[in-house]
């Protein structure tokens, strides 16, 4: 009874699911580990993972750095929620890792000292109960290990709930798309940066902050300047800036740029040198996001003029140079790298955006001017003093940042174009088009889409259907790291960098961003963020990563030659996110398995533990709809709805006729095999096989003889062969309903319905019909064969017979046996 209330207790109601939606625990310590430090001992820090049931990782805690020690005393906590978004992939386990830290900063990813690494799986892990996890760190290099075996401690307690599963993912996409919501405004502060490069030879940078944000058509639109700080390179500005957006801006990434500003009076972008750019998503701004931000300052590459081709040069060079009457709005007539596609084509597929309120500039600008002999050899003096004055004093290099304070607010719309994507409509003629693009609800003003090129054209448009679809129209993230990657080089170590392309359902691609170098690393640190509107013909659904080793020679070479570089780089591996069920706002932060390398040398490691190469990436997408005007064929059948009635026999069609509707006579044997036919239908053929009467022989010709007289008349009937022989003419009955691929069986079966609806006296009861009677004897006939199985038989039923003793036997007196009773 007790088994039977737990299992009714721990039923799951139907349609709920049960999941871990908490995670408690403390990293306590580790002991034994191996020494990977040429000078002194390792300075080791944990990375906790959390696994997700499809393979890929998200980042729940890193520990601090315990400095020059073998065993390291922690002692930290964590608590991480599993978010809602997850739906049905649950966290399923915790992954640990140890690494030694060689620089001042640590990152999730890790470094290529490899201390050991762990797998706690929480599956079966019970609710609010603390398990304290004692395990063996494995998977370190064997010329590391040394045949030591470090341990660490893990306390970990999980909560679960049962909830009711999500909707499938479509619903879910479809529900997100009927809103539209856009960054109406954005507030914030410049407060200071830290530790930026110098770039003067005498003296310290001048740094000036541009703050600019980027739009959904690709647009980059300043809306703050700071004022010039002189020889300084931990700046204070603490400026404000403030700026309000419509609907048919809608910006998406807001970019802070810093620029030594000490050359003649003009633009630092344009006599000035770059010292560090950082994006962020105006989306992860919103309430109750911190506004205190401090951002890591990233090149060149995060510049948005500067970002790299897939060839590895600037986009810049590549691209064709613009008109010197460009404005700065004028750059979206500039080709988009990497797209094919001009911002201003972009903008004309997407819909035309209105002119903005403030005032462009319209003033001259000529291309930045090309660095003397003396620039660079100052540039390059200036970059060696910076090594040596570091590698002579052995001081730690401090990483370049900016502090600001960002808040953004958003605004819900109806989603425009949204009533067709309910329901298409259908256009016939010039009304139906004007009533389309009038209609209120459409909301065409606010869409980033003009109204098909159909429903503009003078006179009467093509007849078709006008639906709404929902499509990526702009896809942003940012590439964080790598981690394991395979060792290409001599020196077992890779040149890292990423290629990120957008990939459609057709096997199309749109290059997105190419990352920086970073030399030396098997766990490099990008940080780099992307981004790309999508064009509209371009149907996005995933999201490729590729990492390849930067072969300098190799590269140089093939561009001089003009062959793509990448060919020439060592491929590292590969990695892919569905982003097709991604809805609008969402971020997909997640560790995704890289594969497909075929370099690097195999490095025997101590078992128990698989340390596979790994990417992390970010990524949101904004969708909106589009309108489709689908065209009918000539004959306007798919669109122009017919009154049909739907018969067995299909008509002829108007293509092909039957040759034999033209004859004008039709032969002797055709007309004996129409009556052969006719008389099959009918039942005459059956019925006259007996006298021999399978078909009406054609009539005689008779010369016309007008009777006159009674005698003439019997003598003219019995000359004159009867149509057909007296007493079998069917064709008053309906035809027999029978298998037409079947010959004609001799049985009930071959009557007509009719035959068992007759009814007849049934033992002294009521009227039967042959159906009924057929089928009460059939029950009874069934019943009977399975009574002997429903029932166990009694002794008093069995049949008992007596067997007359044997002669033989000498218990009988009369040479018989004893009874034998046989059941």
């Amino acid at each position: 009874m007790d088994d039977g209330f737990r299992s009714k207790r721990w039923a799951l109601p139907p349609g709920h699911f049960s999941r871990i939606y908490r995670v408690i625990g403390r990293v306590v310590a580790a002991r034994g580990l191996p020494n990977t430090d040429a000078r002194g001992k390792s300075d080791p820090y944990c990375v906790v993972k959390g696994i997700r049931s499809n393979n890929h990782m998200s980042n729940i805690h890193i520990t601090k750095v315990a400095q020059n020690t073998l065993s390291p005393y922690w002692e930290e906590s964590f608590d991480y929620m599993v978010p809602a978004e997850w739906g049905l992939v649950e966290l399923v386990g915790l992954k640990a890792m140890v690494f030694d830290a060689d620089e001042p900063h640590t990152h999730w990813q890790g470094n290529e000292d490899f201390l050991g690494g762990c797998d706690i799986d929480l599956s079966n892990a019970v609710t609010g109960r603390a398990m304290t996890h004692e395990l063996e760190l494995a998977g370190i290099p064997v010329n590391k290990a040394k045949g030591k075996k470090p341990r660490i401690q893990i306390v970990v307690t999980v909560y679960k709930e049962v909830i009711p599963k999500p909707q499938p993912l479509l619903d879910q996409l479809m529900e997100s798309v009927r809103q539209m919501g856009y960054i109406r405004e954005v507030v914030g502060k410049v407060a200071k940066a830290q530790a930026l490069r110098n770039a003067d030879l005498v003296g310290a940078s001048d740094p000036q902050c541009i703050v600019r944000v980027i739009l959904m058509s690709g647009e980059v639109r300043e809306i703050h300047r700071t004022k010039t700080i002189k020889d300084c390179l931990d700046p204070i500005w603490n400026e404000g800036f403030h700026a309000k957006f419509e609907h048919d801006e809608q910006p998406l990434l807001i970019a802070f740029d810093i620029w030594d500003a000490d050359g003649p009076k003009g633009r630092a972008e344009e006599t000035g040198e770059h010292l560090g750019s950082a994006v962020v998503p105006l989306w992860d701004c919103l309430p109750p996001e911190p506004r205190k931000r401090k951002l890591i300052l990233q090149g060149e590459t995060q510049l948005h003029e500067g970002r790299l081709a897939k060839s590895g040069l600037s986009r810049s060079s590549e691209a064709p140079k613009a008109d010197k009457g460009t404005s700065e709005k004028g750059v979206a007539s500039a080709k988009f790298p990497g797209t094919g596609f001009k911002a201003d084509e972009l903008r004309v597929s997407h819909g035309s955006f209105h002119s903005s309120d403030q005032p462009v500039e319209e003033e001259k600008r000529d291309e930045k001017p090309k660095q003397s002999c003396l620039d660079r050899l100052t540039k390059a003096a200036i970059d060696l003093r910076e090594r040596v004055k570091n590698a002579y004093y052995m001081q730690k290099i401090e990483r370049s940042s900016i502090s600001v304070e960002i808040r953004s607010r958003v605004k819900f719309e109806p989603m425009p174009l949204k009533c067709f994507m309910d329901k298409a409509t259908y256009v016939a003629d010039e009304d139906d088009a004007k009533a389309v693009l009038k209609k209120p609800e459409a909301h065409w003003d606010r869409s980033m889409f003009s109204p098909p090129a159909e429903l503009l054209e003078k006179g009467r448009p093509p007849r078709g259907e006008l639906t709404g679809m929902q499509q990526i129209v702009f896809v942003l993230g940012r590439v964080v790291g790598s981690s394991g990657l395979p060792a290409a080089d001599e020196n077992q170590l890779s040149d890292p960098f990423c290629v990120v392309e957008a990939m459609s359902r057709t096997a199309g691609k749109i290059f997105v961003h190419r990352t920086r170098v970073v030399p030396r690393k098997l766990c490099p640190e990008w940080d780099e963020a992307f981004y790309v509107p999508i064009p509209q013909g371009f149907e996005c659904n995933r999201m490729m990563f590729s990492i390849y080793d930067r072969d300098e020679t190799g590269g140089a070479a093939a561009i001089i030659a003009g062959l793509d570089p990448l060919e020439q780089d060592e491929f590292l591996g590969r990695a892919s996110v569905d982003i097709s069920y991604l809805c609008s706002g969402q971020k997909l932060v997640e560790d995704i398995p890289v594969s497909g390398s075929f370099v690097g040398s195999q490095v025997k490691t101590t078992a128990g533990f698989r340390r596979s190469p790994t990417i992390c990436v970010e990524l949101s997408v904004q969708r909106r709809i589009k309108p489709c005007y689908g065209l009918a064929p000539e004959d306007h059948s798919a669109v122009i709805p017919r009154r049909t009635h739907k018969v067995s026999r299909q008509p002829y069609s108007v293509v092909y006729a039957d040759p034999s509707q033209f004859l004008t006579e039709v032969p002797l044997e055709e007309k004996i095999a129409i009556s052969v036919m006719e008389a099959h239908k009918t039942g005459r053929l059956l019925k006259g096989a007996a006298k021999g009467e399978w078909i009406q022989q054609p009539r005689m010709d008779v010369p016309e003889v007008i009777p006159d007289s009674k005698p003439q008349i019997l003598e003219l009937e019995r000359a004159t062969p009867h149509a057909e022989p007296p007493g079998l003419d069917f064709t008053q009955k309906s035809p027999v309903q029978r298998c037409e691929s079947l010959p004609m069986l001799h049985s009930k079966f071959e009557q007509t319905p009719a035959l068992f609806e007759m009814t007849q006296p049934h033992k002294g009861k009521a009227q039967l019909s042959v159906r009924q009677v057929f089928n009460s004897y059939s029950t009874q006939s069934i019943m009977q064969s399975l009574k002997g199985l429903w029932f166990k038989p009694m002794p008093d039923m069995l049949i008992h017979r007596r067997v007359e003793p044997s002669s033989s036997s000498p218990e009988s007196p009369h040479g018989h046996g004893p009874d034998v009773l046989l059941r």
